[in-house]
């Protein structure tokens, strides 16, 4: 009797915990339309965030009523915000939030490197690297 009673306050408590919080939903497009996986997903000024799925949707829980500032980030992508108002115990639904590409935050990374004037081939008990001598050095060029 006392474990049931227990047991529904317990079930009370966090539904009323939980009507004093809402949800954000929503969904994130390429510029081409097709659903953006793998995005940042936050609220401006917080740290409550999510990372979008492969069908470019994200949810935001356990979110306080009030305004906020959806902000859409990626690496090549311009920020995209979107405001909404959560009220408490409602899943509010953002309109899709589609991203345009920054052609001017990518840029080109080269690598380069240079090969190894040392012969590896000696067998040496003290691991001594000899160089090679300027007969045997290749060049690329």
């Amino acid at each position: 009797m006392k474990a049931t009673l227990l047991s529904t306050i317990l079930l009370l408590i966090t539904l009323a915990a939980a009507a004093q919080t809402g949800t954000i939903k929503g969904r994130v497009l390429t510029s081409d339309g097709k659903p953006a996986a793998f995005v940042t997903v936050g609220l401006e000024g917080s740290k409550i965030g999510a990372i979008t799925g492969e069908n470019g949707t994200y949810q935001l829980e356990r979110i306080k009523p009030g305004s906020y500032t959806v902000k859409v980030t990626a690496v090549g992508v311009l920020p995209q915000e979107k405001s909404v108002n959560v009220v408490a115990g409602q899943v509010i639904n953002v309109d899709d939030i589609q991203l345009e590409e920054s052609a001017s935050r990518l840029s080109e990374v080269v690598v380069a490197g240079e090969r190894n004037a040392y012969k590896s081939n000696d067998v040496s008990n003290t691991l001594r690297i000899k160089p090679l001598s300027r007969k045997h050095r290749r060049t690329s060029r």
